[in-house]
This record gives C-alpha cells, sequence and structure tokens, in this order.
C-alpha cells in the first residue's frame, strides 16, 4: 500500500509529526487572513498580502529547538509580526478604484 508506506517514512523521519503540524497552522492563519481580507475587506490585493505574508512569516519562524542565543530569533520574529501586517494596510490604502463604464440608458 502505497499511502501505508508514506506515513510511516513520514514518521521515521518526523516521528513526533511536528512539521506537519506546523504546515497545517499556517495554511490556517493563512487561509484565515486571505478570507478575511478578501470577503471581510472586500480588498483582493490585501487578500494576497495576507496569504503570503503569513506564509512568509511561518516558513522564517524558528522551525523548534533552543538556540544559544534567542535575541536574533526574537528580533526576526519582531520584525515579521510588525511588517506583515504594515504591508496588508497599505496593500489596502493603495487598491485603485475600480473603473467605472458608463450605463447606456
Amino acid at each position: 500500500m502505497p499511502r501505508r508506506a508514506g506515513l510511516e517514512r513520514l514518521r521515521t523521519r518526523d516521528p513526533g509529526l511536528a512539521a506537519v503540524r506546523r504546515a497545517g497552522r499556517v495554511a490556517l492563519v493563512a487561509c484565515t487572513g486571505f478570507y478575511t481580507a478578501r470577503y471581510g475587506l472586500g480588498s483582493d490585493v490585501a487578500a494576497i498580502y495576507a496569504l503570503f505574508g503569513a506564509i512568509a512569516t511561518g516558513g522564517m519562524s524558528s522551525s523548534g529547538g533552543r538556540p544559544a542565543d534567542p535575541l536574533p530569533y526574537y528580533a526576526v520574529d519582531a520584525a515579521l509580526w510588525l511588517t506583515s501586517p504594515q504591508g496588508t494596510v497599505t496593500a489596502i490604502r493603495r487598491t485603485p478604484e475600480e473603473p467605472r463604464t458608463p450605463v447606456p440608458g
């Protein structure tokens, strides 16, 4: 069974399935940000910024373990958490208004 073999291989490489859980959290946050910006704020551009901001933040966050000097990690995390919403707000403000088509009549 190829499916069972893939799961066993994954468990041998990642016994606690930490990478799977981390990927699930990133996907959940990315989808929440995307749909909130797209349908809550009504902005396509902000939705894309929210989606990729969440993916970039999840990809660059620390992947576990205890670093010897945690200060650089905290600085990078703070920079990511500050710049991701800033990019989203900038995208909302810079979204051009859709051109209006004259209605014949």
